[in-house]
């Protein structure tokens, strides 16, 4: 289906997995029971996306609009000076993410404008090894991101201020993402 209809392999997932679901539970003859709770399923879950629709739309005239002031392109020639350097390159990487969580961006808003300021150099980039990178930076955020949703219980929960929590995390983020940039950084000298 991907190939036949020239679309992505999420996409095709996404239209695959409910028919595949359908005939299944046609072959276990339980068609009625699956598309009640396939209802009530539906129902439930997708009330709470409209959150999700105004936070990406507001992200996404975020980074339009910054683009258009030319910040981006200033970062983009910053990081373009270090693309044949991968360590200094992957540290920045980690700095940038960094400060964007400790000054409030969401992950998901960071790696938008992260893909915005990296997107011309894709070519240039040993695609691999900064995904490892990439990943575990804007994942670590979770750890010790005062304004992130899992700080901020765990402060409610123990009614310690969320930049404590984050004091005592970033430690162990800091060394994940150092560890992470050490295992690019040998498969960049084995494979590029």
């Amino acid at each position: 289906m991907q190939m036949a209809l020239h679309l992505s392999f999420l996409l095709s997932v996404v239209l695959v997995l409910p028919f595949y679901a359908a005939v299944w539970s046609q072959l276990l003859k339980k068609r009625k029971r699956y598309f009640m709770l396939l209802t009530k399923s539906w129902k439930k879950h997708t009330s709470g996306l409209s959150n999700y629709f105004f936070m990406f739309l507001s992200a996404g005239l975020f980074v339009n609009m910054l683009s258009e002031t030319g910040w981006l392109l200033m970062l983009e020639s910053f990081f373009r000076e270090y693309i044949n350097a991968p360590s200094v390159f992957y540290l920045l990487t980690a700095a940038f993410f960094l400060l964007m969580s400790l000054i409030g961006f969401h992950p998901l808003i960071a790696i938008s404008l992260f893909s915005e300021i990296i997107y011309s150099m894709l070519n240039e980039i040993a695609i691999v090894p900064f995904t490892i990178v990439l990943i575990t930076c804007s994942l670590s955020t979770v750890m010790y991101s005062p304004f992130n949703l899992s700080v901020s219980l765990l402060s409610d929960e123990l009614k310690i201020n969320p930049y404590k929590i984050s004091s005592w995390n970033i430690g162990f983020a800091v060394f994940n993402i150092m560890v992470s940039i050490y295992a690019a950084l040998l498969i960049h000298s084995m494979f590029y």
